[in-house]
C-alpha cells in the first residue's frame, strides 16, 4: 500500500490539478471481503469464518440511497460466497450452493425503478429461507452498500483517493479519486 501511495504522490505532484489543486491527498483505505473459490468453500466452509460477515448481502442503493440499483444499475444483487447448510443426508454433514442472483427490480412500479432497501432484502429473505440458518448458524441479511460516487451526502472531491486493500494491506483494485 506505501508503494502505491508514493506513485500517486509522484502523480499529484506531477499534475495537481488532477487532484483538485490540494495541498495533500486524503488517502481512504476501505478493506474488501477475501475472494474465496467455490472448491475452496465446499472442501472447507470453516473458511468462511474468516470473513467476519459473511452472511451479509450488500445492496447497492442510489445516489438518493432510497432503491436498490445493483452493481451495473440494473436492480441485480449478486452474493459472492458458497451457502452451506448442515446435511446428515451428506457424507460431510453439509451441503454447499451457489445463491442468487436476486432481481431487484420494480418493473410494476410508477415509473419502474429499483426496490426499496427494504423490500428488496425481504425479498431475498422470502427466497433463501429455506437454506436458514447455515451450518454456522447464521442467516441472510443485507447491509446497504454505499451509494456510488458524486452524491450529495458524498460529493466529488478530487483529492480524496480510494484504495481497496485486502487483509494483508495490499492494494486488490485500481485506487480511484472522487
Amino acid at each position: 500500500m506505501n508503494k502505491c501511495k508514493q506513485i500517486i504522490d509522484a502523480a499529484h505532484a506531477a499534475n495537481p490539478a488532477a487532484f483538485g489543486n490540494v495541498a495533500s491527498i486524503l488517502y481512504i483505505t476501505l478493506k474488501v471481503r477475501p475472494v474465496l473459490l467455490t472448491a475452496d468453500i465446499l472442501a472447507n466452509p470453516d473458511l468462511l469464518l474468516d470473513v467476519p460477515d459473511y452472511q451479509l448481502i450488500g445492496l447497492r442503493t442510489d445516489s438518493d440511497n432510497t432503491h436498490v440499483v445493483g452493481i451495473k444499475g440494473d436492480g441485480i444483487v449478486t452474493y459472492p460466497y458458497s451457502w452451506c447448510v448442515t446435511d446428515a443426508a451428506e457424507a460431510t454433514g453439509y451441503r454447499c450452493q451457489e445463491i442468487g442472483p436476486w432481481d431487484c427490480y420494480d418493473e410494476l412500479a410508477t415509473p419502474p425503478t429499483g426496490q426499496t432497501f427494504v423490500q428488496c432484502c425481504n425479498d431475498i429473505k422470502a427466497k433463501t429461507g429455506h437454506l436458514m440458518p447455515d451450518m454456522h448458524g447464521n442467516y441472510l441479511d443485507c447491509y446497504n452498500s454505499p451509494p456510488p460516487l458524486e452524491n450529495l451526502e458524498d460529493p466529488l472531491d478530487l483529492g480524496r483517493v480510494y484504495l481497496h486493500i485486502d487483509a494483508n494491506n495490499r492494494v486488490v483494485h485500481p485506487p480511484y479519486n472522487g
